[in-house]
């Protein structure tokens, strides 16, 4: 076998793990709103560990009254015919289930809830809130808390206890002197900046049998932080936690997960890292910190395939954390052991459906692009037809691909007509940009898959009136998804689109001006970066940020009680866009944000910008900028925006033809590909 090496024998304490992966802890919002265990969850962790992981329950609030509503609670006895059917139905399965423990301090506020019913808490005050402080007294209880819920863990079944100790959350923030500036012996220095952290390792390894594994989960070091006043690093060196840990080890820690990331930097780069990131690119702290403390770590950072976890283990780490691998795919594990690698549905580190979930309040929970049954194992099932049809899917890109798939694998003929001369519509130019390689491996395995179904695809076949007649099918599915739409700025026929320059059919140089600052465009601008011939590139956007939807309070998806969310209702957009921009530095992309394109001609974009700060005494709107110029330019694109491509006409037909017709996709309704492919393999599981 390949990768033997990923299932070798390893026992920590009285525990025998099943393969070295690790399905880490991860925020679902699948719980009830008030923390209790329901079907969603336990159907979701089950799904998993029987497939020959080691799961972890995502984090599980320790204090009564403070927690994310929709997130697991672990802080009262009343939780406890939940966990016990969790536990259960997971070793039924023959699985084994962590649980990990936290206090979440700030970490209450997401696009679901009304924070304000939550006390913030934190080793000073936090944002000028009242009472966030905790008080020296309450600080025993906090310990106590942890306490209880591990003996709780214990008696509830679990294999194994995590303390969250990273992340901001609160054993992070008195651990941290960039947040913890106490001066009644609970912070300030080093040493009293650990005696909280410290002090709840002992009373969790306390109320543990001896034979129980305890693992911690840390930022390795603190990233982005640094003090207000003298703009100066003053967080956490790698060298610092490497010194607790030491201590943390000692006082009964069996395994160190190693994370990266904190609430004050760049979560798609860190705590949840994406597609920008390197995979294994924190595996080289990992290491440093198994060698230096002595202790079995788990390897965290972009992890999600065979190789790059058979890599981290040759070179030295314990386990590796398959955290958004297995949302990707619940039987990746099983895959792995099988060899057969190329049938994993890998994460494509989009993160479109899963830490958008925290920002989009219209979708419900935790999923994946990939994997639309994600946290809906027990809606989603596969089911044979009983009366087979023949249905003819009108477009080849990803929602009509998932779609003709399920239904082929349900037991239907399909026929997917595509209008132009290649499958996968939109996602083939998606993956042009630099580090979205992964996008069209996803296209090929779609197509592969739904070819393997017995699926039958007719290219540069336009779906007409004609050509449902000819196919004489039962039902049609309208998935012609959307094109870039056409760019209206004076001077347009000067411009070329993204379209053109990501598909090749345009060579940029010298000079070149990007006209929208949306994801497309700074993709399209860091595309044009990298060609030869480019001597600079310039993003012209009329917001102010780039890659980020307008973040006003009327836009923004509504809290309960109608409180505005962060405005990052679109966070695959926001992380992923603004994650390129930051990755765009080393390429000297120039980007003007609050600038509009007012008229293109040969050689120059003419843009105007405006640009507006409230004088913070007189609180009044002062305008900063207003300048109209002129930037010289060889090449100007516009990728400013979409617009669904006319299914009028084949629902026409079909209405004609007496056939039943049903839209998905953006032929329903202008989106991205979590909608996408969620309707492809909603629809193809209902005809």
């Amino acid at each position: 076998m390949a990768y033997e090496k990923l299932f070798a024998p390893i026992k920590i304490r009285g525990l025998e793990f099943p393969s070295r992966m690790i399905m880490t802890a991860m925020g679902s919002i699948m719980a009830e709103e008030h923390g209790e265990v329901n079907d969603r969850i336990v159907n979701y962790l089950t799904e998993r560990a029987k497939n020959g992981g080691f799961v972890f329950t995502e984090c599980c609030s320790v204090y009564p009254g403070v927690g994310q509503s929709f997130a697991l609670h672990m802080s009262d006895d009343e939780y406890e015919e939940g966990f016990k059917r969790l536990t259960k139905t997971v070793h039924d399965a023959g699985g084994k289930i962590g649980v990990q423990i936290y206090h979440p301090a700030e970490a209450l506020t997401n696009a679901h809830y009304d924070s304000s019913i939550n006390r913030m808490m934190g080793p000073d005050t936090l944002f000028g809130i009242p009472g966030s402080k905790v008080e020296t007294e309450e600080i025993p209880y906090i310990i106590e808390c942890f306490g209880k819920a591990a003996k709780r863990a214990v008696e509830w079944g679990f294999d194994a206890i995590e303390i969250h100790n990273g992340h901001n959350y609160i054993l992070h923030q008195f651990l941290s002197p960039h947040f913890n500036h106490r001066d009644d012996g609970w912070g300030g220095s080093v040493e009293n900046c650990r005696k909280f952290p410290l002090a709840v390792v002992e009373e969790v390894r306390k109320n543990m049998p001896d034979d129980m594994p305890l693992f911690i989960r840390v930022s390795a070091g603190d990233d982005e932080l640094y003090n207000r006043q003298t703009k100066e690093f003053d967080g956490l060196t790698l060298e610092d936690m490497i010194e607790f840990l030491k201590q943390a080890h000692a006082k009964g820690v069996d395994v160190i997960d190693v994370s990266r990331g904190n609430f004050q930097s760049d979560i798609g780069l860190w705590e949840c890292p994406n597609l920008f990131q390197p995979r294994g690119f924190n595996l080289d702290r990992a290491l440093r910190i198994k060698k230096e403390v002595g202790c079995p770590v788990v390897a965290v950072g972009r992890m999600g395939t065979p190789d790059a976890a058979l890599h981290a283990i040759e070179e030295g780490a314990d386990f590796v954390a398959w955290g958004h691998a297995h949302i990707a795919d619940p039987e990746i594990v099983k895959k792995t052991k099988e060899g057969r690698v190329n049938d994993i549905r890998y994460c494509i580190g989009c993160d479109e459906g899963c830490n958008q979930a925290y920002n989009d309040a219209t979708l419900p929970h935790v999923s994946c692009m990939r994997n639309p049954a994600a946290g809906r194992e027990g809606e989603m099932p596969m089911i044979k037809t009983t009366a087979p049809k023949k249905v003819l899917v009108a477009g080849a890109g990803v929602a009509g691909l998932e779609c003709a798939r399920v239904l082929a694998e349900r037991g239907h003929k399909v026929v997917v007509c595509e209008a132009t001369d290649a499958l996968g519509g939109n996602f083939n130019l998606a993956s042009k940009a630099p580090m979205k390689e992964a996008f069209a491996t996803a296209v090929e395995q779609m197509i592969r898959w739904a070819k393997e179904a017995g699926v039958e695809f007719k290219l540069n076949t336009p779906v007409t009136e004609a050509v449902i007649a000819a196919e004489k099918p039962d039902y049609v599915v309208n998935a012609i998804g959307a094109h870039y739409a056409p760019c209206t700025i004076p001077g347009a026929e000067n411009a070329v689109s993204a379209t053109d320059v990501l598909s090749g059919k345009v060579q940029l140089k010298g000079n070149v001006v990007v006209i929208g600052g949306g994801c497309v465009g700074m993709e399209t601008a860091m595309f044009a970066a990298v060609q030869p011939g480019v001597t600079s590139v310039t993003g012209v956007d009329k917001k102010a940020g780039f890659g980020t939807f307008d973040q006003t309070p009327g836009w923004a998806p509504k809290l309960k009680g109608g409180v505005p969310s962060y405005g990052r209702a679109q966070g695959f957009r926001l992380w992923n866009a603004g994650n390129t921009a930051i990755h765009n530095e080393p390429h000297g992309i120039k980007t003007m944000g609050s600038t509009t394109a007012e008229a293109i001609a040969p050689g120059k974009a003419t843009v105007h910008t405006f640009i507006q700060r409230r004088n913070r005494q007189t609180k009044e709107m002062e305008v900063v900028k207003d300048e109209t110029i002129d930037l010289p330019a060889d090449v100007i694109v516009y990728a400013t925006g979409m617009a669904q491509n006319d299914g009028s006409a084949i629902a026409a037909a079909c209405e004609k033809l007496g056939v039943p017709c049903t839209a998905i996709g953006s032929a329903k309704q202008l989106g991205h590909g979590v909608p996408a492919i969620m309707d492809g393999a909603v629809l193809g599981r209902e005809i």
